[in-house]
Parts: C-alpha cells; sequence; structure tokens
C-alpha cells in the first residue's frame, strides 16, 4: 500500500468578508496592555511561590521528575511568545466589533467564560463535588449529556478562514518591536563537524533544526479559538471528553505481547533513547524554576494551566477517594511564535537539536557539554566509577533512591526515568570513550590534539547511532515497501547523495506529541531485572538497580531477553494508573497526558490526519469499522471504543486514533502513524547535510568509502557487547532470541572496521639491475591495509635506463633468489 500525504485535501476557498486589521497605533497600545498584564502575572507567580502554592523540582511536586525540567532559554522565549500570540487575540477581538465574525453565537469566543475556560470542567458539580458514598452519574451518561449540550461556542470553517486571512494581513512584528529569539547566526561553510546545538546545519537557514526553537507542523494548528486556545469542545460542539475518561475507555489494559515476529522489550528502550535525542517539549513554570500546582483553586485560572478531572466512577481511583483527588495537574507547553517571528499561531519549543546526532549524549549546548567533557582535553567524556555516567550531585535532575544513591547526568535530563534507559545511557558514553582511545592510539592519529579526538569521535558516534535507526530500528516498525517508497533503506555501498536543503528536518508536531508515542503501547508491567521482576513504577526515577552488581548488564539484558507488548491501544496499567507514584493514588496516567498535550498543541483530529495520509473520508457518525466512510483501518473492538469515547468521528484525537489501527501488511503501525513516521524520519536524513552517509557539495568532509565501509557491519548487538561485561547475545537485540535469532558469541559479531589504509615500503633495488637498466620494486606493506582500509596508490615497479623511464605493476624480474 502507498501512503503519503494527499495534496487534494486543501479545502475549498469560501466566500466572506475580511476582518479588518486595526492600525499599527492600536496594535502597539494593545501590546502595551499585554505587557502590563504580563507583569501582573508574574507577580502572581512570585505570589504563588511565597505562599506555598507552586512547588520546586524535587519529591514535593505531584508528577515529579525530570520531565518537568525547563531550561531558563525556554522561559525567556515563552514570554516573549506569549506576547505574540495574545496580540493576535487582541487585535482580532478589537476588530470584531466592526466586522462581527459569522460564528452561530456573536458573543466573543475570544473572552474566557466559566463554559469555554479550560479548567472550567473541573468545576462541573456532576464530577467535582463527589465524596465517597455520593451518588454519581455514570460517566457515559454525562457524555450523552455532553453531545446534547449547545453548539453555539465553536467556530465555523468560515470563521477560521477568516481568522486565518486576518492573521496573514497583520504587520510584521518587527514594527511593533517585538524582540526575536530566533536571530540570525553566521556560519563557517568549511567546518567539518556539526555545531553542538544544532544551527548551521542548513547554511540558508542557520536556525533550522537548532535547540531552543519551535517544532514544525505538516498541517495547521486547530485551536479552540483558531489561534491558541486548547480544543475542550468538538467539531460539531459535542463538549470533549476528559482526557482521563477517554484513557479509561480506549487504553485499557494491555496484556498481549507480541509474538509475530517477536519483538523484544529493547525497541521501547533505544526508542525512548532515540525520543530523548530529537524532542523535549519544553513545559510552563510559576516563578522560575517553581512547578505549577495547577490543582490548586488558586491556581485553576492561569493561562498555563489545563489540568483535568479523574472522574467519579474511575476504576482506580475510586477506591482511594478519601483523599479526595480529583484533579491531574497539567501544564501547557511553553508558547512561541514560529521560525520567523510572525505574529500568528501558538508554537511549542523543542529543547533539544532536532537531528539524530547524539544530544542524547553530548547535549545540545555549549554549556551541557563542557559539563560532560572530560576537562583534561583528552577526547574522553567524563565516567565515574566503574565507568558508570558522571554523577549529579547536586540532584538537579529529580530523581530520587530508596539507599541514598546519586543519580546520573547525561546529554539529556531525562536518562534517570527508568534503567534500562539510563544502562543505554551509559554504553553510548563507554561507546563514546572506546573509540576515542582507539584514535589516541592509532599512528595515524599521533598528531591530532584532544579537541580533535573528540569531534571525530562525536561524528562517529552520532553516525552510528544513526545507521542503528536506520537499519535495526525503523525497520521493525515499517515494511520494506514503505521504507523504500520514503528513501529510508541504507544503502550497502556507495553514498547517498540526495540531501535538499530545502527539506525542512525540523522536528514535526504530530510526531512528538502523537505518532511516536506509539512506543508507550510497547512498555511491560514488570521491568525485567535477570533473578528478580519489580512492578515498573517502584523503579522509575530511581537509579538504584544501576549500582547493582552488574547492574548495567542485568537492565540491558532484562530488556532484550523478553518481548515488548504489541504496538495497539492497549497500555499497561503501570503507566495509566501510576505513572511516577510514590503514594498510593498520586501518579500520572500517561495516555491521558497523551491526548492532553495534543489538545494543547492543537493537533488537528485523526480522521483530518487519516484523510491527509490516504485520501479516505470518515462520516461524521460512522463508526463502523472496516468500512468506506468508516473506521476503516480499525478493528470491531478499537471502533467500539472510540465510539464509547467520542460523539462523534470527527472529534477522534490522533493519539486514540493513529494507535488504535490495524497495522498496514509487514508493518506494525497503521497508515496514518506510518504515514507521519515515515514523513518525520525521511525529513530526518534528507534534511541533514551530516547524515552520515551523505556526500554532498555542500558537506566538504564527508566519510571516505572506507569509513562508511566499516560502519555497515555493525550492529547495537555489537556496541553491547564491547561495552559491556556480557559475552552472548542474541543478534538482534530487537527481537527476541529465537531459533531465528540464536544467541551468539560476542567474539563472532563484527565490529566497526576503522580503516588503516596501506603505506609503501621504501624503494629497493632488484636483483635484476644491471649496469645498462636500474630496476626497483616496493610493497604495500608499510602498514598493509586492513579490511576496510584503502591499497596504496601508485605503482610497485619501475625501471630507468639510458633511453626510457617507466613504471607499472609486477614488472620487476624475479632471480631466484640471486
Amino acid at each position: 500500500m502507498t501512503v503519503g500525504p494527499v495534496r487534494h485535501f486543501l479545502q475549498k476557498t469560501t466566500t466572506f468578508e475580511p476582518i479588518k486589521v486595526p492600525s499599527i497605533s492600536i496594535i502597539r497600545e494593545l501590546k502595551i496592555e499585554l505587557e502590563n498584564d504580563h507583569k501582573l502575572k508574574l507577580d502572581g507567580n512570585l505570589d504563588a511561590k511565597k505562599r506555598g502554592i507552586d512547588t520546586p523540582d524535587g519529591n514535593l511536586t505531584s508528577m515529579f521528575g525530570p520531565h518537568l525540567i525547563t531550561q531558563m532559554e525556554s522561559v525567556l522565549i515563552h514570554e516573549q511568545g506569549f506576547i505574540y500570540g495574545d496580540i493576535v487575540l487582541r487585535a482580532l477581538e478589537y476588530a470584531k466589533g466592526d466586522f462581527p465574525l459569522t460564528t452561530r453565537h456573536q458573543t466573543s469566543v475570544f473572552t474566557t467564560t466559566p463554559e469555554m475556560s479550560p479548567t472550567s470542567m473541573l468545576t462541573d458539580t456532576t464530577e467535582t463535588t463527589t465524596t465517597p458514598g455520593t451518588t454519581v452519574a455514570s460517566t457515559t451518561q454525562i457524555r450523552h449529556r455532553r453531545k446534547k449540550r449547545s453548539v453555539e461556542q465553536v467556530l465555523s470553517d468560515t470563521d477560521i478562514e477568516q481568522i486565518d486571512q486576518f492573521i496573514s494581513n497583520l504587520p510584521d512584528a518587527s514594527l511593533l518591536d517585538l524582540p526575536c529569539p530566533f536571530n540570525l547566526t553566521k556560519c563557517d561553510e568549511t567546518a567539518k563537524y556539526r555545531t553542538i546545538d544544532g544551527s548551521c546545519n542548513n547554511l540558508e537557514h542557520p536556525y533550522w533544526g537548532k535547540s531552543f526553537t519551535p517544532f514544525d507542523r505538516f498541517l495547521k494548528a486547530e485551536y479552540q479559538d483558531a489561534s491558541q486556545a486548547p480544543r475542550i469542545y468538538g467539531k460539531l460542539g459535542a463538549a470533549l471528553e476528559g482526557p482521563r475518561e477517554i484513557s479509561n475507555f480506549v487504553h485499557t489494559t494491555s496484556t498481549l505481547a507480541d509474538l509475530d515476529p517477536p519483538i523484544s522489550s529493547y525497541m521501547m528502550t533505544f526508542g525512548q533513547f532515540l525520543d530523548h535525542d530529537i524532542t523535549k517539549t519544553a513545559l510552563a513554570k510559576g516563578a522560575y524554576p517553581f512547578n505549577l500546582d495547577c490543582c490548586n483553586t488558586d491556581r485553576q485560572n492561569n493561562s498555563d494551566c489545563f489540568p483535568f478531572t479523574i472522574p467519579g466512577d474511575d476504576p482506580y481511583h475510586r477506591e482511594i477517594l478519601g483523599s479526595n483527588r480529583r484533579c491531574i495537574n497539567f501544564v501547557r507547553s511553553v508558547a512561541a511564535c514560529d521560525l520567523g517571528c510572525n505574529l500568528g499561531y501558538r508554537e511549542q519549543i523543542n529543547e533539544l537539536t532536532h537531528y539524530i546526532d547524539g544530544s542524547s549524549v553530548y547535549g545540545s549546548t555549549v554549556e551541557e557539554l563542557n559539563d560532560l567533557k572530560d576537562p583534561s582535553d583528552n577526547g574522553m567524556m567524563l565516567v565515574s566509577t566503574d565507568d558508570r555516567l558522571p554523577l549529579d550531585d547536586t540532584n538537579t535532575l529529580s530523581c530520587t533512591s530508596d539507599v541514598g544513591q546519586t543519580c546520573f547526568r547525561a546529554g539529556d535530563v531525562r536518562a534517570n526515568t527508568q534503567p534500562a534507559l539510563s544502562s543505554l545511557h551509559t554504553i553510548w558514553v563507554r561507546e563514546h570513550n572506546r573509540i576515542a582511545q582507539h584514535f589516541k592510539n592509532s599512528p595515524e592519529c599521533y598528531n591530532w590534539t584532544g579537541q580533535q579526538i573528540f569531534e571525530e569521535t562525536r561524528r562517529y558516534v552520532a553516525a552510528e547511532i544513526q545507521y542503528i535507526t536506520y537499519n535495526e530500528f525503523l525497520p521493525k516498525l515499517l515494511s520494506e515497501e514503505i521504507r523504500e517508497q520514503f528513501g529510508l533503506v541504507p544503502l550497502r555501498d556507495g553514498y547517498f547523495t540526495d540531501y535538499d536543503p530545502n527539506v525542512r528536518p525540523m522536528i514535526r508536531n504530530s510526531f512528538s506529541t502523537a505518532a511516536y508515542r506509539m512506543g508507550h503501547s510497547l512498555i511491560r508491567d514488570k521491568f525485567f531485572f535477570p533473578d528478580s521482576d519489580f512492578d515498573l513504577h517502584v523503579h522509575l526515577n530511581k537509579p538504584d538497580l544501576i549500582y547493582e552488581p552488574n547492574g548495567i548488564e542485568r537492565c540491558t539484558r532484562g530488556m532484550y531477553e523478553n518481548q515488548a507488548q504489541k504496538i495497539d491501544e492497549k497500555m499497561t496499567r503501570e503507566v495509566t494508573w501510576k505513572l511516577f507514584e510514590t503514594i498510593e493514588g498520586n501518579g500520572g496516567d500517561l495516555a491521558a497526558f497523551n491526548i492532553q498535550r495534543g489538545r494543547d498543541h492543537g493537533l488537528p483530529s485523526y480522521t483530518t490526519w487519516l484523510h491527509w495520509c490516504t485520501g479516505k473520508t470518515v462520516e461524521t457518525n460512522n463508526f463502523n469499522p472496516g468500512v468506506e466512510g468508516g473506521l476503516f483501518y480499525h478493528s470491531a473492538g478499537a471502533s467500539s471504543k472510540l465510539n464509547r469515547a467520542y460523539a462523534y468521528t470527527c472529534d477522534i484525537e490522533l493519539f486514540p486514533g493513529g494507535i488504535s489501527e490495524d497495522p498496514l501488511p509487514g508493518s506494525r503501525l497503521g497508515p496514518t502513524f506510518t504515514c507521519i513516521l515515515a514523513l518525520q524520519f525521511r525529513a530526518l536524513k534528507y534534511g541533514d547535510r551530516f547524515f552520515y552517509e551523505g556526500n554532498t557539495p555542500l558537506n566538504p568532509h564527508p566519510f571516505t568509502p572506507q569509513e562508511l565501509e566499516g560502519f555497515r557491519p555493525i550492529t547495537m548487538a555489537k556496541i553491547i557487547c564491547e561495552n559491556t561485561n556480557i559475552e552472548r547475545i542474541p543478534q538482534d537485540v530487537f527481537l527476541e532470541p529465537s531459533e531465528s535469532n540464536p544467541l551468539m558469541n560476542c567474539t563472532d559479531l563484527p565490529d566497526i572496521c576503522f580503516p588503516k589504509n596501506g603505506g609503501w615500503s621504501d624503494w629497493k633495488d632488484s636483483c635484476c639491475s644491471n649496469c645498462c637498466t636500474r630496476q626497483q620494486y616496493r610493497s604495500c606493506d608499510n602498514p598493509p591495509p586492513n579490511e576496510c582500509g584503502k591499497q596504496c596508490d601508485g605503482y610497485d615497479f619501475r625501471y630507468k635506463n639510458k633511453y626510457h623511464y617507466g613504471e607499472g605493476h609486477g614488472g620487476c624480474c624475479h632471480c631466484g633468489g640471486h
């Protein structure tokens, strides 16, 4: 099957009267008002900090963990991006007085009302005033009530087109003296190595793919107000179910392991590591670095808060309602303008470089890198005792230990999230030091500086991560047909020459916020640690197992020796009931967070994406499985769950709709997530000037053909072998060990081959020389080339006499030892 964006999906333009854009002077006045309002908000944050409403990073924060850490640079971007977005709304509201919108209800949709507020759902008496013993309306009854509510609050398609045109006609932000956080960077076109922050990969667009820049989009955002408010109503006006209710309906507990063929849990671990190499969404803060407590009644009107309710008939929390916990904290992502600093729609910030470049090992800023490099300038990375990751002695990473152990530092702050991930981070740091040591010991590199050793090693490690991603990881998700269609199959020889500077390599919002979160369904309820198994939630954000004897090896084996769950809508209760739970009932729901984050980011609905990717249209009330006009790619069970969770098919959200699709032949994903993943990984390849197998005039320093040949035998299994005490391992760690994937001796797996080119010996006189002709020969053995090295250039034989001079191969006579 062929999937990909269907361009005929563009809506037909309707006729409407345009909204008049206010003058520059009026917009400047609106800006001043907004800046004053923003100062009041900052004062409110300081007050909340003093009163103990918000909490710092650490154990006091509900759902605490490294995912809550937001860098100061993101906070500064948020302060600017928030004003960019609010100016649009203020200008539109001002203009609406002269040119009324064609909304079905003439009350301003841009004025927050109890009905429209994202947090107002928390004050619905049918859901929040219940205590144990009180009669509670069932969630299904409440859903039917919501479906019958007025449809007058939502924007019509014509309204949205009007607003789109209005925004496009707004003046340039520079005329309003708005600071742009994405200033131009001067690039060195001759540089051999990537910048640490991802800038200057694209020479024409230096900020493409840089850290602390917005996520890109395949499709325009769809917000409740067409600009920045998250959806709480569907397209036809029915109130959307809360994320926790949808999770309970759709993302039921997973028990079926993936048996055909059996992928291992190492898919989840590597997938998480890769995610932490390319995406980290910055979250809004209170008074920096304090976290917003959006479940506090004093905080529910904060524009950065978007909490959701726990329903009264919740299958887990109803047992512990004595705690009166009816709210799950949720903070909106940092607001940003687009890369062009235009007045427009709300975007979100990626704190990491967008490229697959090893930033999870090295960091995404110079400051992070300097904290991780060995300061002795030997080209190595810092390690602690037993070659573990360096220690986070100040505990800035929101990690705890049951036995007083110290957490670890890595290129990404989430390295302590679960022990297998910490182990993989450790393996890659060891791999860096292994390669750096090779260069230090190599005669060819005797004159290299420590910085040159470091940069060359970093270049190799990034190439290994890219190669494993495209050669071993993606084939477990996408069929060979799909990978060939999108150009994702690694070459067996030669160079990739299709780098395109017009390809936008940035991570797409739909990928990071929904499609790539398909890995959450791979998670098992147990953390497998040979000789001991633990409930998963018990060891989240804890380093303790790493300190156990052979802890790195045992965490690693536990992942590749055990099956992963099937990729479908089912998720283990360890992450839907007890995510980051430290005491009973205070955890979160990963599926609900995914749904709420999609609303926060303005992701279009599942049916919109399905049509864009496949051309198929779903009728508004048709939840029938496997039929044209219905949920064509869903089973009866999955469509029934979606029918229970949503009033109309056009309201199904991307994460639950995409992950519940039946997989395509030869794939583990349905067509919608296949489409988004394939397009994203294509962009990461075709838009990366430094892609490992690339050769373009815009990159004057590609890997040599011999260096490329040296990469091609490597596997994740061999990298594990070279950096742990493991001696036997399945050839493919992304599949469970089996007869077709047997355990092998580590010594039998091919290692990366560092090219050692041949060198000529000195010229020697042949015994066949005489008084008239001098014959000489030399050998390519000083040193001899290795299997991935180059033979010597030139000739091994030459002669000279009075009349002639010549050279060639093998021309010397043999004198039988004389």
